[in-house]
């Protein structure tokens, strides 16, 4: 299947190319019509009709602007979407005994979308983080009445709660995931649930497994025959269990999910859903290549990927130049250990390529504290490389590039790219991939931009600005915006000193930001203005008065020093 065997064909990969560079530039083909019958209704309105023109010069833009998101939307276009960790409680503590003790530890992840106009799924991503977030309230109200009648030793602590996700597709028209959910509140061993996830990308609404397949019943029978490929290690109610799970698609208690992937549908079973514990999850894929037409065509996607994540240690057969061949890419590392400790202390990664009974290997990364990820992925043009991704000391990461273009030498480590790094972004459109770094401009902040791989394996910014992340508007939604959870405004910065700024980076225009004002951070170059939203919604711009001066750390702002001007500035220290 393709999340696994990529068959290259370039001019497929140039046509993918033109389909997303068209989507982005091109009109609407009826925008011309419509402005033209825009035009006729105005000119026949009668004397006095100028309030009827602008109504129809209105509509019209309103519909060209509609249709070209719609558009955009179902292009094809990679959403960028970016799993982050959310520790809701994670070292939560009573008192007992005298002491304090650790009697939880609570992580969830969630997605956030950073592509514009998909309003409808980041909706949808948020509802779905809420209705796991209160699977983790219960979780931990349950242990809070545990502790509450236990005594020092009576009971294991802390207990887990580990809510992870998995991105299966990620699309312009599926969004796909699997959670799973592993906790542990006593016994033998711990559970872990699964919930698939299948969000159409236009309008958020969650695909049906009746909704994407041609004929339910042949899926249902196609389903039961992969199955029956083991049914010698699976309870002997299994054929009952397995097709109410798979006509009612909500076994209870996360005991069953469907997830659809590009041109597959992966059924997952739960703990002793259909055979015991040490089996784990029973996984099938139905899949177009062993079951051809089995899913609606619109719902398969013909296009070739230009990424798939390459777990650690495991073998995947890509054709890298694309004459028809498979070879095989294995990405490993190796880790250092701290004699002291018995700890791991650094960590150097590599590809491997094996041609036929050729095992080639590239040179190592330098040296760093942990492997991240790493990534197959194409430019445009189809040229092939691998990501590895490694993170080291004050949370920086490293992001390493590959050459593996061609099959009878080894992959070339070309150089780490030092101006930002993926941070769990996927990066699904290596011509519109987005990179995280930090930016020191009047306070610390996470900030991205957009970037484009090119066939000579060199990374370029696609913007001259990074944007300021607040991706934690996903989580306090049903909370006052930007306000954690002592109350404190943790988005906005108070003005204490009348400043002096601009109504655009561009400095055509004064504006005096007032004493008492709250401005919100959104864009910056990440060394001499920031660019700040106030409080009726317009855009200020605040330049330094020059270049950072290396005695101090401090930076000049209308001749006075930052730190005079607001209240607080959250520098990283």
């Amino acid at each position: 299947m393709k999340n696994r065997i990529l068959a290259t064909a370039l001019a497929v990969t140039l046509l993918i190319a033109g389909c997303n560079a068209g989507a982005q530039s091109s009109p609407a083909p009826e925008a011309p019509e419509k402005q033209e019958a825009a035009q006729e209704n105005t000119q026949e309105a009668p004397a006095g009709g100028e309030e009827k023109k602008e109504e129809a010069a209105e509509s019209a833009q309103q519909e060209d602007k509609a249709e070209e998101e719609t558009k955009a939307a179902s292009s094809g276009i990679p959403q960028l979407c970016r799993r982050t960790d959310y520790d809701w409680i994670s070292t939560y503590t009573e008192e007992m005994d005298g002491d304090y003790q650790e009697y939880a530890n609570l992580k969830i992840q969630y997605f956030t979308v950073y592509s514009e106009g998909f309003d409808a799924l980041k909706n949808a991503l948020k509802d779905d983080f809420k209705a796991r977030k209160k699977a983790t309230e219960w979780f931990e109200n349950s242990v809070r009445e545990s502790f509450a009648y236990s005594s020092e030793g009576d009971m294991y602590y802390p207990w887990p709660y580990e809510d992870t996700l998995e991105l299966i597709r990620n699309d312009g028209n599926v969004v796909s995931y699997v959670s799973r959910c592993y906790s542990y509140m006593g016994g033998a061993h711990g559970g872990t649930t699964v919930n698939g996830v299948n969000f159409d990308t236009k309008t958020g609404e969650k695909l049906t497994l009746k909704g994407v397949v041609t004929d339910f019943e042949k899926f249902y029978n196609c389903a039961m025959t992969k199955l029956a490929e083991n049914k010698d290690d699976y309870f002997e109610e299994w054929e009952e269990t397995a097709k109410r799970d798979i006509h009612e698609e909500d076994a209870e208690n996360g005991a069953f999910s469907w997830v659809l992937g590009d041109d597959f549908i992966r059924l997952e079973f739960g703990d002793y859903e259909l055979a015991g514990y040490a089996m784990g999850h029973v996984t099938v894929d139905i899949g177009e290549d062993e079951f051809p037409g089995i899913i609606k065509s619109e719902y398969v996607d013909q296009s070739e990927p230009l990424c798939i994540m390459l777990n650690p240690h495991e073998n995947y057969e890509v054709d890298v130049d694309g004459d028809g061949k498979t070879e095989t890419l294995y990405v490993g590392y190796e880790e250092g250990y701290d004699e002291e400790s018995g700890s791991v202390d650094s960590v150097k990664a590599g590809v491997s390529l094996v041609n036929g009974t050729d095992e080639m290997q590239s040179e190592k990364t330098p040296e760093d504290l942990e492997f991240d990820s790493a990534y197959f992925v194409r430019t445009k043009e189809g040229k092939p490389f691998v990501f590895i991704e490694t993170g080291g000391y004050n949370d920086w990461d490293s992001l390493h590039i590959f050459d593996v273009s061609d099959p009878t030498k080894a992959p070339k480590y070309l150089e780490t790219y030092g101006d930002g790094a993926l941070y769990s972004f996927v990066p699904y459109d290596t011509g519109n991939m987005i990179l995280e770094t930090r930016a020191d401009v009047m306070g610390t902040f996470s900030v991205y931009r957009h970037y484009t791989l090119n066939d000579n394996g060199k990374i370029t910014p696609n913007d001259d600005e990074y944007t300021i992340m607040w991706f934690e508007d996903t989580i306090y939604e049903d909370e006052e915006d930007g306000v954690d959870e002592e109350g404190d405004d943790y988005k906005h910065m108070l003005v204490i000193s009348d400043i002096q700024g601009y109504d655009s980076r561009e400095k055509k225009n004064e504006v005096t930001i007032k004493k008492g004002e709250n401005l919100l951070p959104k864009r910056t170059d990440g060394e001499t203005y920031m660019v700040f939203e106030n409080e009726k919604g317009e855009e200020v711009c605040v330049f330094y008065d020059g270049d950072r001066d290396e005695d101090s750390w401090e930076r000049l702002i209308n001749g006075r020093p930052e730190s005079e001007l607001f209240e607080v500035l959250r520098y990283a220290g």
